[in-house]
């Protein structure tokens, strides 16, 4: 197992920095920044972040897998 305490916590941290992926990278490349912001504006308006309701509003315009990452991305920003 783990010979000390600070070699547990190092191994976790390791993990835990290992496991965070950036979906930036994928949303630039199918979204330019004004319709990122756009959806990201839904959220920070609406009173909740709930995906259907957000489908029904946006899903003219978007696809549910946009709205879908950017939510991720929006819940992401307002975690840290």
């Amino acid at each position: 197992m783990y010979k000390n305490n600070d070699e547990k916590h190092s191994n976790y941290y390791i993990k835990k920095k290992v496991t965070k992926i950036n979906i930036n990278y994928f949303l630039d490349e199918i979204m330019d920044d004004d319709q990122q912001e756009d959806i990201i504006e839904y959220f920070k308006e609406s009173e909740s972040d709930d995906l259907e309701a957000a489908i029904q509003e946006l899903g003219d315009t978007y696809t549910e897998e946009e709205i879908r990452l950017v939510r991720i991305k929006f819940l992401s920003e307002m975690g840290n």
